[in-house]
């Protein structure tokens, strides 16, 4: 509950920082003047920061550079992950449709792949609405259904990485894991701590991959990468102080 709360914090930190200089303002206007100047400053500093500087940016380029992709894919692999959180699953819900959010592409750059190599086993991990409705889209695109395993018991990516393990009981085979870029080091780090030596395939890129502190930049693209960067940041932490994973920042060849 704890982590899933400040998770949400963080997402919405530009939100809050908001609201913070609205509730300063008004108190400008009443005889806590004094209050409301000071919370106007608190908010508005790292606000400007993470507008107007592209230290979100930054961050987000060095978790997607972690792992490179894999120019060739080596003929020992035997199958291909993909792990949840390509839809919107409140709004896919509502509307009883695929919603997708941000993170579209990964779905259909692993439909690309799995076309490209059509004897390799699927693995799809997730919560059971997302492996429903990723379900309709394989079929959709021609994927054969009897090549993929479904594990729908999953919510987050701790869950993903020990129950697609128990469920696979991979040994020593080589597994190709398709996530989003600067998602690739948390799912790493929990794929190897579960025991799975994982191939990482890094797709749904957010930054060029060459982003430089002196650069500049303004906008809604900062503000996003800053909460993404900082919340898989904090999670990476989290992981490695509970146990769950083996490396505080993984890297490497596996």
């Amino acid at each position: 509950m704890g982590v899933c709360f400040i998770r949400s914090v963080l997402i919405n930190f530009d939100l809050l920082l908001q609201l913070g200089v609205l509730l300063g303002i008004i108190l400008c206007m009443t005889p806590w003047k004094k209050w409301g100047q000071r919370i106007v400053v608190v908010a508005l500093v790292p606000l400007f920061v993470i507008i107007l500087t592209p230290f979100g940016p930054w961050m987000m380029t060095h978790l997607e550079t972690r792992f490179p992709q894999p120019k060739v894919i080596s003929e020992d692999i035997k199958g291909l992950i993909l792990l949840g959180g390509t839809f919107s699953e409140e709004k896919s819900r509502l509307q009883q449709r695929p919603i997708y959010n941000q993170s579209a592409s990964r779905l259909f750059e692993f439909i690309a792949l799995a076309q490209k190599f059509p004897t390799l086993k699927i693995l799809v991990t997730g919560t059971p609405l997302e492996v429903k409705l990723t379900r309709d889209v394989f079929k959709e695109h021609g994927i054969n259904l009897g090549r993929v395993i479904f594990e729908e018991n999953s919510l987050n990516t701790k869950d993903n990485a020990y129950k697609s393990y128990e469920l696979i009981q991979p040994k020593n085979e080589r597994w190709l894991l398709v996530t989003s870029a600067f998602h690739m080091p948390k799912a790493v780090g929990l794929f190897r701590g579960a025991g799975w030596n994982v191939l990482p395939f890094p797709v749904n890129y957010q930054t060029s991959g060459t982003y430089a502190m002196k650069q500049k930049g303004i906008g809604r693209d900062n503000v996003y990468a800053f909460t993404t960067a900082i919340t898989q940041n904090i999670s990476l932490l989290y992981h490695y102080l509970k146990g769950d994973t083996k490396e505080l920042y993984p890297e490497g060849d596996v």
